[in-house]
């Protein structure tokens, strides 16, 4: 027969996380019960007049001696609630001579000594409920003992009866001290290992965001190269649409990130203003329809007003929600289509509206579907790398539908597809006066003529807005800070002037002070990109 190998043994008593947890306090505390002790042996002894100070701390230093080696050993947790159990007989042993010596202030002294005792076991078991009762049993007992122990001793029955009234109160106590420590560890434990989780979702999160950068960035570089290359104007045209496209990647990706980061904060909000229900299914419609039909999938709308419908809510934030459902809808179906079922509020505003997203994709398990609501999460690991994404636009999603008083649900099994829920009280509005009596029109053509001051630290935005700004400019200064800024102003008549908040030497909104503490002159618009 061969021997088993060594690294294939059971790790015993030490592989319970809880259990080692214990005995590696109780290994950092050695000194300072050992302490305590010599403390109480070098009280108790001369008052005796006997050795028997001497004998107990023999006997419960053999015992931490024998807890210290053969805890490693040890392949049970019974195993150690034996070795608990026996420390914690011999430490309060003392206690049961007190009232024999001393008359009521040894039992005064014994009481003290064991409600410590008790209190040491309510800590130092930590959650196990076997070593709180290994721990806390032999002072419990010795508790017991003490009336009867007095009585013998030559107490009063009223004394007596006054201990044994004592003894339950410590016990209840120490059991409601074990319990509330044991619920707070768990606490911190649970609370420990969501941090974890969390931290590896953002690192992930970190990760992938760089990964999703890199890719729109390179895009744009590889474009605009080409397209100084490009020997005829259609060549150029198609390298710019590249450069087109990177660019929208990217600040469809910021913009996700600057929304989670405003919900996190609180500072996101909704607003209540009218908007045609109609309308906003219809674009919804023209935009999304020749996508599914590049794909070779069938894009429809279900239900719906038969004409204007107006509501009282936040289109924009409710199209956000709809483009980031549809979006991943046919992200992920390969045949069949997608719909969008509408469910209409009463006339009452009784009812909420429904909007469900229903595909024909592979459908989600119940593990895929759990926590995918939650943010930097997605099905699976291949999903970031097959289609991209951040992993937060459904966080967004349900963020903004409960803001608006609603909420975002999913339906889900294997090989049945999905069906994205959004609800929302929005109460029925009488249509815009403007809106029903104006007819519609142009854009608005904007000023030509303009001199324009520019003030921004980053050469890459100064010729951005040089480029954004030169068809409406006749005069259009570029500066770096506020304090140029400020000497720029002074020497010419501007009719706007831009400012970037964050510059330095001088930001925009200390700038913004000056210009209009000077001349109370041109408007003045903040450029920024924080959140």
């Amino acid at each position: 027969m061969t021997r088993p190998d060594r690294q294939s043994r059971p790790l015993g008593l030490m592989a319970d996380h809880e259990w080692a947890l214990i005995f590696a306090n109780r290994r950092r505390g050695l000194a300072f019960r050992m302490g305590l002790a010599l403390i109480a042996a070098l009280c108790f002894d001369p008052m005796t007049k006997h050795p028997v100070g001497v004998a107990w701390i023999t006997v419960y230093g053999l015992s931490q001696l024998l807890e210290l080696f053969a805890t490693p050993r040890l392949r049970s947790p019974w195993g150690g609630a034996a070795l608990l159990n026996l420390s914690n007989w011999i430490f309060p042993a003392p206690a049961l001579v007190m009232i024999g010596q001393f008359g009521p202030w040894g039992a005064a002294v014994a009481m003290a000594l064991l409600a410590g005792t008790l209190g040491l076991a309510a800590v130092g078991a930590r959650s196990s409920r076997l070593a709180y009762a290994a721990m806390a049993t032999p002072s419990a007992l010795y508790l017991m003992a003490l009336p009867w122990i007095a009585l013998a001793a030559g107490a009063s029955w009223r004394h007596a009866l006054m201990l044994g009234f004592s003894t339950p109160l410590l016990i209840v106590a120490s059991i409601v001290a074990w319990r509330a420590s044991s619920e707070a560890l768990r606490g911190e434990a649970e609370a420990r290992a969501r941090a974890e989780r969390a931290d590896a979702a953002k690192s992930a999160f970190v990760a992938m965001v760089g990964h999703e950068l890199r890719t729109p960035i390179s895009a744009l570089l590889a474009g605009v190269a080409e397209a100084s290359r490009a020997a005829t104007q259609a060549e150029a045209a198609d390298h710019l649409q590249l450069v087109d496209d990177a660019g929208r990647m990217m600040r469809t990706l910021l913009n996700d990130l600057l929304d989670f980061s405003k919900l996190e904060a609180g500072k996101l909000a909704v607003v209540a203003e009218p908007f045609d229900l109609a309308r906003l299914l219809c674009e919804t419609n023209a935009f999304w329809a020749p996508e599914a039909r590049a794909r070779g999938l069938d894009f429809k709308v279900e239900g719906g007003p038969a004409g204007p419908l107006w509501l009282s809510g936040d289109d924009v934030r409710i199209r956000q929600i709809l483009n980031n459902l549809i979006s991943n809808a046919l992200k992920f179906t390969t045949d069949g289509g997608v719909t969008l079922a509408v469910g209409v509020p009463d006339p009452l505003g009784e009812a909420p509206l429904r909007l469900s997203v229903i595909d024909t994709g592979p459908g989600l398990t119940a593990d895929q579907a759990e926590g995918l609501f939650n943010p930097f999460h997605q099905a699976h690991a291949g999903v970031a790398r097959t289609h991209g994404g951040t992993g937060l636009g459904l966080s967004i999603s349900r963020d903004l539908a409960r803001l608006m008083g609603g909420d975002l649900t999913l339906a889900a099994r294997p090989g049945q597809g999905c069906v994205f829920t959004l609800t929302a009280p929005l109460p029925p509005v009488q249509p815009p006066v403007a809106e029903t009596l104006s007819s519609p029109v142009g854009p608005a053509e904007a000023p030509a003529g303009l001199r324009i001051l520019l003030a921004d630290d980053h050469e890459v935005n100064r010729r951005a807005f040089a480029l954004m700004l030169g068809p409406i400019t006749s005069e259009l200064v570029c500066v770096e800070d506020g304090e140029a800024a400020l000497r720029a102003a002074n020497d010419g008549d501007f009719d706007l002037i831009l400012l970037d908040l964050n510059m330095p030497k001088m930001g925009g909104l200390e700038a913004a002070r000056h210009l209009t503490a000077q001349t109370g002159g041109p408007p003045i618009l903040a450029l920024t990109a924080s959140v």
